[in-house]
């Protein structure tokens, strides 16, 4: 994940996965999906999701297809 410099920004909205070229502070996350949480019992059940992913909301629900199976 990269957190851009952004001069006095100190908030984290403008961070994202990063690409090469991207600049700023890199950080090492771990990224899992819904579905993978589920296989590795962290979660058994999903009654609702708050997503605010600003355009990936796509993907999060990709990562959740078995679980709404």
């Amino acid at each position: 994940m990269v957190i851009p410099d952004l001069g006095g920004f100190t908030g984290y909205y403008w961070a994202h996965l990063s690409r090469t070229g991207d600049s700023g502070r890199r950080e090492k996350v771990n990224v899992l999906t819904l579905d993978g949480l589920r296989k590795s019992k962290a979660i058994e059940r999903l009654d609702f999701i708050k997503c605010d992913v600003e355009g990936g909301e796509l993907e999060v629900l990709r990562g959740a297809a078995a679980m709404f199976e």
